[in-house]
């Protein structure tokens, strides 16, 4: 559980969540406007649903780590330029196409290594840059 507290600090540029056995993106979120740099690795995440509306300026998004099946949420994320996927619940190159078709136009830096897909792929596919 994140405090509400944290929605208080509305000029927070980075936040780091990680290993805090969190399985929702959370509400309290929704006030950090200028969040650029959110690590939610380590957690218990199953989805991103509401990621892109709550932190609609991230440049860099790690959830690495996670139980993340599906990348519903991301469409909504304009800015994201680097996204960790590793090992997640990812089971076919479907979520990846919803990336490419719907993600964020400014990706650059995108991590895959580690899910139930990549495994039918070599290991120099699974980091793109």
């Amino acid at each position: 559980h994140v405090p509400d507290t944290v929605g208080r600090l509305t000029a927070l540029t980075c936040l780091d969540l990680s290993h805090n056995d969190l399985t929702e993106v959370c509400p309290v979120l929704e006030p950090l406007r200028f969040l650029k740099e959110l690590q939610l690795k380590g957690n218990m995440l199953t989805s991103l649903r509401n990621i892109g509306s709550m932190c609609p300026n991230l440049h860099l998004l790690d959830v690495s780590n996670n139980l993340i099946a599906s990348v519903d949420g991301i469409q909504h994320c304009p800015a994201l330029a680097s996204l960790n996927l590793r090992n997640n619940k990812l089971d076919d190159w479907h979520q990846v196409s919803l990336i490419a078709d719907e993600g964020s136009p400014q990706l650059c830096d995108l991590w895959l290594a580690g899910n139930p897909f990549t495994g039918r792929i070599t290991n120099s596919e699974s980091y793109y840059r």
